[in-house]
């Protein structure tokens, strides 16, 4: 090993310590502007399905506050689904899924964007044909 390769491993290391202390610095201030963070209720539900068995009670997932990027993981049959607060506004939320999902409006066109609005819940599923979980969302002002 030589000396440039150590130092080269330490410098790399500061940088990364470095970028962390200055993104906790900068997200301790609030951002740029320095106004906190803004934060919503969500609570999110799941309800398995199958084309040959009745619906499943709904269950609570997640009930609680949440922020511009935070990841909220539902279980879901197949493969879990994490839920990502891309924006929120007022009486409105931005989330992207990490798999693409059927909206019950429009169970034709498969989606990864979906807006919640206040006291309406939102109802998405995973894409199946006999059976998955439906994923239901309310944002609460």
């Amino acid at each position: 090993m030589t000396i440039s390769h150590v130092l080269g491993r330490h410098a790399r290391r500061a940088l990364a310590l470095a970028t962390t202390a200055a993104t906790l610095a900068f997200s301790a201030c609030g951002g740029p502007t320095g106004a906190a963070d803004t934060t919503v209720h969500l609570s999110v539900a799941t309800q398995d399905w199958s084309e040959f068995t009745p619906s499943a009670p709904e269950s609570v997932a997640f009930s609680g506050e949440v922020g511009e990027g935070q990841v909220v993981t539902v279980v879901a049959v197949g493969n879990d689904v994490d839920l990502t607060v891309v924006e929120i506004g007022e009486g409105v939320v931005r989330v992207e899924t990490s798999q693409q999902m059927l909206p019950h409006e429009d169970p034709v066109e498969l989606m990864r964007g979906f807006t919640v609005t206040a006291d309406e819940p939102l109802r998405i599923s995973t894409a199946s044909l006999d059976g998955g979980t439906d994923v239901i969302i309310t944002l609460t002002t």
